[in-house]
């Protein structure tokens, strides 16, 4: 099978949950026996075509997600409209309907594998539906995170321009879409409630955890040699995460006893709400003085460092009020680390309480 794989995460791009996807899955799919073709966004020092482990990869102009600006001049007046709204998306989803035209004509594709986030096949498929456009290319769109909820959860805005018109896009893509693929229970049935499609249409197929390193290469886990001991939490420092309720919960902890640390990896985020830096913000209001020395905010972590973080920690935790699949809870329990996390989303997939790890509301 020949599959156009679309996503908006790819090496040298700032990598989070859709990029840990886009570089697990395609070699996978190729071990399989499929020809893949990666179609990106193109980011500055990166080749806009290469091959990579037999794996076709072309970076497309786009939007700088936050200034607006884009890579070369460009007057059409979509791009002027784009602008106008705010809109940092719909630049991609234009190259990315010209070059999958381009190259589809050249060599059909079979099917297109794509993803909610930042809806990067909108007008593709918005395309197909007005003038037949790829009429014989099934498009399959991987739920990861709509933004109306991310957006939700952490309290933030829904109505701006640049959100608002974000929401729609994605929204549309997944309506138009042939197949929908969530990753955890949780996330399909919020998808069938809220948009309203057939359940027949959507398949769950979790996460691809991919390799993990030999037990031989990981650390002493912390405290089992009966000296300190360390929580370790991984993601984004903001509110859809949990991490409020994380820093409040492990006080009394911390004050127990005074050896424990509590470790946070992963990018602080400026929120609105919060009045900028929610890493400050939240430290501010919920670490009190006495045992701020004990939580240690260690910033954003390549992939392959983080395994032994996981494997070395006394306990990792996933807090998340709202979490569709969680490839850090994977990534933990695969290195034999006890996990605590809650109930929501796809966590609850994966542990079997009590036994895999502990589930908490």
């Amino acid at each position: 099978m020949r599959i156009c794989f679309v996503t908006t995460e790819y090496p040298p791009s700032p990598m989070g949950g859709v990029g840990t996807y886009s570089l697990i899955l395609p070699p996978l799919l190729r071990a399989r026996g499929h020809s893949v073709t990666i179609l990106t966004k193109h980011f500055d020092g990166a080749p806009r075509h290469e091959t990579v482990d037999g794996i076709e990869v072309h970076r497309l102009t786009q939007y700088h997600p936050y200034t607006g600006e884009a890579d070369k001049a460009d007057d059409e007046l979509f791009d002027l409209e784009m602008r106008s709204l705010r809109s940092y998306i719909g630049v991609f989803a234009r190259e990315l309907w010209r070059k999958l035209a381009e190259l589809h004509a050249r060599e059909p594709f079979d099917i297109v594998l794509s993803q909610d986030v930042e809806a990067p096949t909108w007008i593709a498929q918005d395309r197909r539906m007005l003038f037949n456009e790829f009429a014989d290319l099934p498009f399959v769109v991987f739920i990861h995170s709509p933004h109306w909820q991310i957006q939700y959860h952490n309290e933030d805005s829904q109505y701006n321009r640049h959100e608002y018109h974000r929401h729609l896009y994605e929204k549309h893509s997944m309506s138009l879409a042939d197949g929908l693929i969530a990753a955890s229970s949780a996330m399909g049935a919020e998808i069938v409630q809220q948009l309203g499609v057939d359940p027949v249409r959507l398949l769950r197929i979790p996460l691809p955890l991919g390799p993990v390193p030999p037990k031989a290469a990981f650390s002493q886990r912390h405290g089992s040699d009966g000296g300190p001991r360390r929580i370790v939490y991984s993601g984004r420092i903001e509110l859809r995460k949990g991490v409020e309720y994380l820093l409040k919960a492990v006080v009394p902890l911390l004050r127990a006893d005074r050896e424990l640390t509590l470790h946070l990896i992963g990018r602080d985020t400026e929120h609105p709400t919060l009045g900028g830096s929610a890493q400050a913000a939240l430290t501010r209001r919920l670490l009190p003085e006495d045992v701020r020395a004990q939580v240690v905010f260690r910033g954003w972590m390549p992939r392959e460092e983080l395994w032994g973080e996981y494997a070395a920690a006394t306990v990792g935790v996933i807090p998340s009020p709202w979490e569709p699949f969680s490839f850090v809870c994977q990534e933990m329990m695969a290195c034999g680390t006890p996990v605590v996390a809650t109930r929501t989303g796809g966590m609850a997939d994966m542990i079997e309480d009590g036994v895999s790890g502990l589930l908490c509301a």
